[in-house]
């Protein structure tokens, strides 16, 4: 038996396969019509340093995981702070094998919001 099979076996490879095949066909379908996707990183901001779990889980949150399972390139940065100083992400997607388009967008994004050199306040530093 595989790792697979014991960590899921409530799906057979047969059915993951069609699962996937299912998303990798509408990402395609979707990006058709566009350079990139630029969407959320995240459900939520970032948690406070120390916090190590969401009552959903860390996988519940992430949207990256259609492109993780697709092999879409993506790309995620930094596109705000929240009102408590804590990071926002962003991702922004591509075609596939369409990596230098993702990361010119990336760069792109980052010169015109200028946040590069921004860094949270720790939750140990004193900011006063």
């Amino acid at each position: 038996m595989n790792c697979w099979l014991e960590r899921h076996d409530h799906h057979s490879p047969t059915e993951e396969g069609v699962r996937r095949n299912r998303i990798d066909h509408a990402a395609a379908g979707i990006m058709e019509d566009v350079d990139v996707l630029v969407l959320p990183t995240m459900k939520t901001p970032a948690q406070a340093l120390g916090y190590e779990m969401t009552e959903m889980g860390e996988m519940e949150l992430s949207l990256s995981r259609p492109f993780n399972l697709t092999g879409s390139p993506a790309l995620a940065i930094c596109n705000g702070f929240t009102a408590t100083g804590l990071p926002i992400s962003m991702q922004i997607v591509g075609r596939k094998f369409e990596d230098d388009t993702v990361l010119r967008a990336g760069h792109s994004v980052e010169q015109a919001l200028g946040l590069r050199s921004r860094r949270p306040v720790l939750a140990t530093e004193n900011p006063g």
